[in-house]
């Protein structure tokens, strides 16, 4: 049945940051019509992290800005800083919340702007910059070390000093992943 399929992909399923590999063959099968389930099935990740990476790549509300408007709009880089920053204080390991914890305290970083919550999250704008910049960036690791949370047991992640080249987030440009996809352009009525 559908459900025990489900589960057994839950409990085999791959975990951590999508390879481009992964990405292109979820790309194509989504393409070609398959339903998540089973392109999740065919490259061993789960129906939920198939649909969430297929729509964080397609929809507009999550397409980066391209060209002149996304200069200014790079600040990739200050939050590679001070998630570093903030690991660095805590001794080179922490959860996300610690992390979170620790940036607060950095005076003057976190305007009205930065604490609105974001469209349809529950979490802050700085804090979906940070756990975004945690999942991109090289030098930021998922331990598979845990720690139990408020809710659940959450990853330990790591910081590695040789890794850490803060001054160009994509050393080999953007990813193709973060352009703006045409179709997401307003059209002006």
């Amino acid at each position: 049945s559908e459900k025990a399929d489900e589960t057994e992909l839950r409990r085999v399923a791959r975990r951590g940051k999508w390879s481009d590999e992964e990405t292109v063959a979820l790309m194509r099968r989504r393409a070609a019509g398959e339903i998540f389930l089973s392109v999740g099935n065919g490259i061993g990740r789960t129906k939920k992290s198939c649909a969430n990476r297929f729509f964080t790549l397609t929809d507009p509300r999550y397409a980066r800005p391209t060209g002149r408007k996304a200069a200014t709009h790079d600040r990739s880089i200050v939050w590679r800083h001070v998630t570093a920053h903030a690991l660095q204080r805590l001794g080179g390991r922490g959860t996300s919340a610690q992390i979170f914890e620790e940036v607060e305290k950095v005076p003057n970083l976190l305007g009205a702007r930065e604490r609105e919550l974001a469209f349809g999250h529950t979490y802050q704008r700085w804090q979906i910059n940070i756990n975004y910049t945690l999942s991109r960036a090289p030098e930021f690791e998922k331990t598979d070390e845990k720690v139990l949370g408020k809710r659940q047991a959450v990853h330990v992640w790591a910081f590695r000093a040789d890794l850490h080249e803060p001054d160009e987030f994509w050393p080999d440009g953007k990813p193709r992943a973060f352009a703006k996809p045409e179709s997401a352009k307003a059209v002006k009525k």
